[in-house]
């Protein structure tokens, strides 16, 4: 049984200071059905305090349980300075709320973009891509762990255990691709 919500995803998990987040959104009734329709407001409260309502727009690719690798609602925020934000979204048509943060740096060794669905409709397949941006040298092993009910497709890479493995030697300055298909 699944219960109403809102689902906040991040197109990264670490940002450095002033980019750009950029903030996908989904919402579901109570029987996990699609809402294309609903009214949400997004508020961040960054780590110097103050918070900020950011404008949630519609993609207008939002359909009844349709499959899409387009955000049902999204929204853009302008990073400032290093610390740990504090998001809120709440679904104003019936008072469900989410929070959640994210974190900002000066620096990282490697800059992770995630690039996959929002929503899944689950009899169908999806595509998941990491674009990482390396700032320094590495040799060794990226491991993505995945849920347990997850069937991936690929085989371009090791997998065992939920964990899918790619052994890769990357060099500083490089912007490299790692990509799976699942099927949840």
């Amino acid at each position: 049984d699944f219960a109403s919500s809102v689902r906040l995803d991040l197109n990264k998990s670490i940002y450095l200071k002033d980019e750009q987040a950029y903030l996908q959104m989904a919402v579901l009734d109570d029987g996990g059905h699609t809402i294309c329709d609903a009214n949400l407001k997004l508020e961040i409260t960054p780590p110097s305090g103050g918070q900020s309502s950011v404008s949630v727009q519609r993609s207008g690719k939002c359909g009844p349980n349709n499959v899409t690798d387009v955000p049902d609602y999204f929204a853009y925020y302008q990073i400032g300075g290093v610390g740990i934000y504090q998001m809120k979204l709440t679904n104003l048509d019936n008072g469900y709320e989410i929070t959640d943060s994210f974190e900002v740096r000066d620096y990282v060794p490697f800059e992770v973009e995630r690039v996959g669905p929002t929503r899944i409709w689950p009899w169908t397949e999806y595509e998941m891509t990491m674009k990482i941006k390396v700032n320094q040298d590495f040799v060794g092993e990226v491991i993505e762990q995945v849920p347990e009910s997850f069937k991936i497709l690929d085989s371009t890479f090791y997998f065992l255990d939920s964990k899918i493995t790619w052994n890769v030697d990357w060099k500083a300055g490089g912007t490299y691709e790692l990509k799976y298909t699942f099927d949840a």
